[in-house]
């Protein structure tokens, strides 16, 4: 079952959707501006808002588009000066925010769930998967060998269904694209693992799927890159349960939101005071 079928099942309200640069200008009249945000299904939603709207008015344009009732997982993010990638802040002017730059957005999760049970509809299970995919795919989020093949099974049951000898010859896991480094060598060990999954829903599978990658070390990380107080190369990464770091791809320490007292920043340092450690 395609992406677009999926989610398009579970939509309550469109707009329309058109191919990004099909408009002559982002700024139609004197009043409008002209968004458009890229779903995470692929597709191109295309917005008018005013001139002087918020953040939130184009957020509910889009989550009134999907049908979405568990809005704070998510968010529109933007690329500002240098290719910074921006959040929509929906409190602010749109136009403020862009200064200048095209209206163009990518609708993503912003909040990574620790777990899946916390996501009480479909649909934002569905969508929290497509945006594992995606980072998966970006290598965001590496993951081993067998991982990879279970999380790809779950993927191929969800999408193609049970395995059907007539429907599914040789090489059939090929035709979705999974994985970053996606060899012959795991596709039929994703074979191997779907020959299991007879009967299970799609449904099912999001559930289990996300329940594997929620345990994958970068999870919902975003990495920033710094210097340690040593002045070694280091990552924070920012998650739901504290700030992690990583040095060459690898956990080397946790600060523990619950440890954590005072953050602060001076120019370009950032400091953090926590509780001592007994």
């Amino acid at each position: 079952m395609s992406f677009l079928k999926r989610i398009g099942s579970m939509r309550k309200t469109s707009y329309s959707l058109s191919k990004r640069g099909e408009s002559s200008t982002p700024y139609d009249n004197k009043s409008n501006i002209h968004c458009l945000v890229l779903l995470l299904d692929g597709t191109l939603l295309t917005c008018d808002v005013d001139k002087q709207s918020s953040g939130q008015v184009l957020l509910d344009r889009v989550f009134m588009h999907l049908g979405l009732h568990e809005k704070d997982y998510f968010g529109l993010a933007y690329k500002a000066d240098g290719g910074v990638t921006r959040w929509l802040d929906a409190t602010k002017a749109i136009v403020k925010q862009l200064k200048g730059h095209s209206p163009q957005f990518d609708f993503r999760v912003r909040f990574y769930v620790p777990e899946p049970s916390y996501l009480h509809e479909e649909l934002s299970r569905y969508l929290f998967v497509l945006q594992i995919r995606k980072d998966i795919l970006a290598n965001r989020l590496p993951c081993s060998f067998e991982s990879a093949a279970t999380l790809g099974s779950y993927i191929i049951q969800a999408e193609l269904r049970d395995y059907d000898p007539e429907e599914h010859s040789q090489g059939y896991i090929s035709q979705i694209k999974m994985f970053p480094n996606q060899t012959k060598d795991l596709e039929g060990r994703i074979a191997e693992l779907h020959l299991g999954l007879q009967s299970r829903a799609a449904t099912e599978m999001d559930v289990l799927f996300l329940s594997h990658a929620r345990r994958l070390d970068f999870y919902g990380v975003e990495l920033f890159p710094c210097l340690d107080p040593g002045g070694t190369h280091v990552a924070l990464g920012i998650t739901s349960s504290g700030i992690t770091v990583f040095q060459n791809m690898l956990i080397v320490k946790v600060h523990l939101w619950s440890n954590v007292t005072k953050i602060t920043y001076k120019r370009k340092k950032f400091f953090l005071e926590q509780l001592s450690e007994q």
